[in-house]
């Protein structure tokens, strides 16, 4: 049995997100936390390693993740470009730079978790993985020019999602990684998850 689905709709021109118009010093900005999605699948991997106290909101997350639909609407006109986090952060940030023909410095040290992630885990490295290739976060990474940053966050705190800073547009082709301010070597690949990948 096969099920096949197709919405249609529309947008007012102007208001349409895309990947493509990222500017040369956009700031470059997530919604809400990053790796729960990752988290809950641990959970239900590794169930030994959970704990009732932060498990059921991360299970949450990764089974009924909540696409930030309203807040894309209402920051529309305030944005330049745009892609909800579906593959991980570096893969859907990559997209956004190749749609856009720039790169990004990106400051791992400003990734949001959220409290029941630093509760599942301790460990840094780990954390830093599911922030950033994880996905199913369904969150947003979006860029802005500065002058459009306390219009973005008086919005975001208007419909009480947060939105964090995290780093900037910059005109070299590349993905630079910082950590305490200096290029950080890392182990990612920008590949992200694959959907039209055949098997072999």
């Amino acid at each position: 049995m096969a099920l096949s689905l197709t919405v249609h709709g529309s947008v007012v021109k102007e208001h349409a997100l895309k990947r493509g118009g990222a500017q040369v010093g956009d700031l470059i900005a997530v919604t809400g936390t990053l790796g729960d999605s990752r988290a809950g699948l641990e959970s239900l991997i590794q169930p030994h390693k959970a704990s009732l106290a932060c498990t059921e909101w991360l299970r949450e997350r990764f089974y009924q993740p909540e696409p930030r639909l309203r807040l894309a609407q209402a920051l529309a006109p305030h944005l330049h470009s745009a892609v909800d986090i579906s593959d991980g952060l570096l893969a859907d940030l990559g997209h956004i730079l190749d749609a856009s023909q720039c790169g990004a410095e990106l400051d791992v040290d400003h990734l949001p978790f959220s409290e029941s992630l630093l509760a599942f885990t301790r460990d840094d490295q780990q954390r830093l993985d599911w922030a950033l290739t994880g996905g199913e976060d369904f969150e947003l990474c979006v860029t802005f020019a500065p002058s459009q940053g306390s219009n973005v966050s008086e919005i975001a705190t208007q419909i009480g999602t947060p939105v964090r800073v995290i780093g900037r547009i910059i005109a070299a082709p590349t993905l630079c990684l910082l950590r305490q301010g200096q290029p950080w070597q890392h182990p990612y690949s920008l590949k992200g998850f694959d959907h039209f990948k055949t098997s072999q």
